[in-house]
């Protein structure tokens, strides 16, 4: 069936667990993106960062200067590539994130965004389509 496979990217920009804070901040800045994950240097994720707590760290000079990893989201909500398209759409409407790592024994192997979700669905036509509303994720 349709799975995270389908629709993530492989190529993920990340940031490296020991980069500063406003290292990270440029790189979000430079590539307009409003979070990455956070890998160590042998690929496992450390966790998530966003422009919301980056908000609060670059206007202090002095945390300006720490790492990154002092202030990642570490309680994430993670797929594996065989999880189902379904399964994926009900976390992003269920918990109102923006982006799910995708992991294989620890170590990032990809992203799905909702945009990720979302044109996938309309790329891949009416069948795809057809499945995930099929499911009724509004359903409570």
């Amino acid at each position: 069936m349709y799975t995270a496979q389908d629709v993530m990217t492989r190529n993920v920009l990340c940031v490296q667990e020991h980069a500063t804070v406003a290292e990270t901040t440029r790189l979000l800045l430079d590539h307009k993106i409003s979070g990455a994950p956070v890998v160590s240097a042998d690929g496992k994720l450390v966790g998530v960062i966003s422009e919301f707590p980056l908000l609060e760290l670059v206007f202090n000079p002095d945390l300006r200067k720490q790492s990154i990893c002092d202030f990642v989201t570490r309680e994430l909500i993670t797929v594996t590539e065989h999880t189902l398209l379904s399964d994926v759409a009900g976390i992003f409407l269920e918990h109102r994130i923006r982006r799910l790592p995708v992991l294989e024994n620890g170590h990032l192997v990809g992203l799905i965004s909702r945009s990720d979700l979302l044109r996938y669905s309309l790329e891949a036509g009416a069948e795809v389509a057809e499945y995930l509303g099929a499911l009724n994720l509004y359903a409570n």
